[in-house]
């Protein structure tokens, strides 16, 4: 097959860059061209990948939503062979579909803007429902990922190669073996949060879209959000009823708890979180920073201040809002040169990781990079200690990643925390909090205690657990590499290690978020503004 790894390792660096279990040194050392190719030619199986760790994540109201993780090479194999597809199947979706559409002026990027499409996704919504008394339908697709069937999804693929194209016949068998591995069943569920599988969701209700759409529905869709137009209640039940036998036929349902019948009122709570109006203070931030300049960025300064200080005491921390706003400050305090008061906020941020653990990865980046008093340092340790509310494998990851900046920055109770650490991996706990654990000792550990790890954790069968091994023992003895951690860990991961230890990366047991200068907080404005 001729696929374009370049260009996916290039598209791939950027969608590491909102992994759930984000690698402590973003692959750095792995993500290069010559090593993959090399890789390839050394393993005849490379193409069929490898099995997928499955963990789980907190979403809304305490439920859980799982993950599958995949080796980082299988990940550069999946993104070329849907950059092959892509250019294909995308000119097929219907202009109702707004999510994750191919962007055809940018090479780095496949996607077109996320906010860009959800703000024509609701303006459109908008116009419908000013066009005359009408009534929306709202509804989501439950579990989507996780119920997608593979060979459904084949069967889709196949359908609309209506020319039979050889070479992308060729492809979907690749891409289908690759995604049979992953499954836990091997029949059911795609990795999430990933750009090819946010793709592969298009296709897979590409037919329920055309479905929909035939029976002359104003129908709006945003990857499993639905929304359709209806001219009364009895029309929109009856377009709820042909959505879900739709639905069933490949194995979904909507979620019932969001499925809602509502008349356009802008002082019903509920529309206006389905039909959000424009926010008038998020344009004028967005706009100010657009301007480029120092004297607009300052001016924006105190706007997002007033607007998180509304947003937490009016107890609305679960709003696009207030992500939009800690993705914002995060930003703020890698600049040195602006002055921001964080006092109040961040003793929210610490008591949301708590109330709120779906929210802990935006949360975490931004108590990385901001500077915390001693309260609040002890705060996070002491919620790192506490069996029984550090409870999330994915949330306990990412706090270890947290401790090990801050006792970079801080010093203090390290002590303490090897032995939590020590604990950690000699208790049932999950996989990346032993991960987590076992990246904090390689930083802040003993010879002795490092060497320990390798002996408890070696043997577990565990591709998260390896690579934290392999990044904790930079500091190991060649010897002691041979004897106990070698004979456990495949070559590439042998290959690395020695690469970390003699590049840009020794002595680095997790990547700091870095300090952005003026010119670099301006040329980051798309991340900045991706909600």
């Amino acid at each position: 097959m001729r696929l374009k790894y370049s260009l996916a390792i290039k598209r791939l660096n950027k969608d590491l860059r909102d992994d759930w279990f984000s690698d402590p040194l973003k692959h750095k050392d792995l993500l290069d061209l010559h090593k993959f190719k090399s890789y390839l030619e050394s393993n005849s199986n490379a193409l069929g990948g490898d099995i997928a760790e499955q963990f789980n994540l907190p979403k809304p109201g305490f439920l859980l939503r799982y993950s599958l993780e995949t080796f980082i090479y299988d990940r550069v194999i999946y993104q070329a062979l849907i950059d092959k597809l892509i250019v294909v199947y995308d000119p097929l979706f219907h202009p109702c579909l707004y999510s994750y559409r191919l962007n055809e002026t940018s090479k780095a990027l496949i996607f077109q803007s996320g906010v860009d499409a959800w703000k024509r996704f609701i303006a459109d919504i908008s116009a419908e429902l000013e066009s005359g008394e009408k009534v929306l339908l709202v509804t989501d697709v439950q579990n989507y990922f996780e119920n997608i069937r593979i060979s459904d999804l084949k069967m889709k693929l196949d359908l609309l190669n209506e020319n039979k194209d050889k070479n992308i016949l060729e492809y979907i068998k690749s891409l289908i073996t690759l995604l049979e591995r992953w499954s836990p069943n091997n029949t059911t569920g795609i990795p999430q949060n990933q750009d090819a599988s946010s793709f592969l969701g298009n296709v897979y209700l590409h037919h329920v879209d055309r479905y929909m759409l035939s029976k002359r529905y104003n129908y709006f869709r945003y990857v499993d959000d639905i929304r359709i137009v209806c001219h009364d209640e009895y029309d929109a039940r009856k377009a709820l009823k042909n959505l879900i036998i739709k639905l069933r036929e490949v194995g979904l349902n909507v979620n019932p708890k969001k499925t809602k019948i509502l008349r356009p009122d802008y002082s019903n709570e509920d529309f206006l979180d389905c039909v959000p109006p424009p926010n008038r203070r998020l344009e004028e931030i967005d706009a100010l920073w657009k301007q480029r300049t120092e004297v607009s960025i300052r001016k924006t300064l105190p706007k997002i201040r007033s607007l998180v200080d509304d947003l937490i005491s009016e107890n609305k921390t679960e709003k696009r809002e207030f992500r939009f706003c800690v993705n914002r400050l995060e930003k703020i305090a890698r600049c040195r040169y602006l002055q921001f008061d964080f006092s109040n906020i961040l003793d929210a941020v610490l008591e949301l990781i708590l109330r709120q653990p779906w929210s802990t990865d935006s949360l975490v980046r931004l108590l990385s990079v901001v500077d915390l008093n001693h309260h609040q340092v002890e705060t996070i340790r002491r919620f790192a200690l506490d069996n029984r509310k550090n409870i999330y494998e994915w949330q306990g990851y990412l706090i270890w990643q947290l401790l090990t900046t801050i006792e970079k920055k801080y010093g203090g109770a390290k002590k303490d925390f090897r032995a939590l650490a020590l604990k950690t991996l000699s208790m049932q706990w999950d996989k990346p909090m032993k991960a987590g654990a076992t990246l904090y000792l390689g930083a802040y550990g003993t010879y002795k205690q490092k060497l320990n790890v390798i002996k408890k954790c070696v043997k577990i069968n565990s591709r998260i657990i390896k690579r934290s091994l392999v990044i904790s023992s930079q500091e190991i003895s060649e010897e002691d590499l041979s004897k106990y951690l070698y004979p456990y860990i495949p070559q590439i991961y042998k290959d690395s290690l020695n690469d970390i230890r003699s590049s840009e990366f020794a002595g680095s047991y997790y990547e700091p978020l870095p300090d952005l200068s003026p010119k670099e907080l301006f040329d980051d404005l798309p991340s900045i503004f991706s909600g």
